[in-house]
């Protein structure tokens, strides 16, 4: 499903904590389950303290195993289907203030080889939105500085094409035109 290795180690960990879950119930076998175990776990993961987003994230790694148990003919019927994800609420990301933000563009020194290279990395990071991954796995190829634009390999693999300012491109054409370390 072009998944990261980082959720991918999640969605384990979240099956073997379900594993243990069952076990502990005197379950041996997702055969012996019901959607009123998913429960049960749904609500000791409320009551170990996790929040509405982890417990979202528990029940998909739950379900997928079932839709993939099913799939395989290893079980009959899939009871997490029968189980609600835990409702959460829209979360707005925090944002810097146009101060904070020209403090962080100013800060590197272009006069130093890395100064120049934090210059125009935090200008492409802010001028086309890219996460941080998309930044460092950016490749000089995907850049075109002619055109004004960068091609970035997302989450999920998705690649996008997406525009640079004239700022990111002036700090990009510097940063390449002298010698670096």
């Amino acid at each position: 499903k072009g998944l990261s290795e980082a959720t991918l180690a999640s969605y384990s960990q979240d099956l073997i904590r379900y594993q243990k879950f069952m076990l502990d119930n005197g379950r041996r076998s997702i055969s012996e389950t019901d959607a009123a175990l998913i429960l049960k776990h749904m609500i000791a993961l409320r009551a170990a303290g996790l929040g509405a987003r982890s417990r979202a994230r528990h029940l998909v790694s739950i379900r997928g195993m079932y839709r993939f148990a099913l799939n395989e003919k290893f079980i009959g019927h899939d009871p997490a289907s029968l189980v609600d994800l835990p409702k959460t609420t829209l979360r707005l990301p925090d944002v810097l203030s146009v101060d904070d933000v020209s403090r962080l563009l100013s800060a590197p020194d272009p006069a130093k080889p890395t100064g120049a290279r934090d210059a125009a990395m935090l200008e492409l990071l802010y001028a086309a939105g890219l996460r941080v991954s998309e930044l460092v796995n950016l490749k000089l190829q995907n850049v075109n500085l002619e055109a004004g634009f960068v091609r970035v390999h997302g989450k999920g693999s998705k690649e996008r094409i997406v525009p640079i300012g004239a700022h990111a491109k002036e700090k990009i054409e510097y940063y390449l035109g002298h010698p670096r370390q």
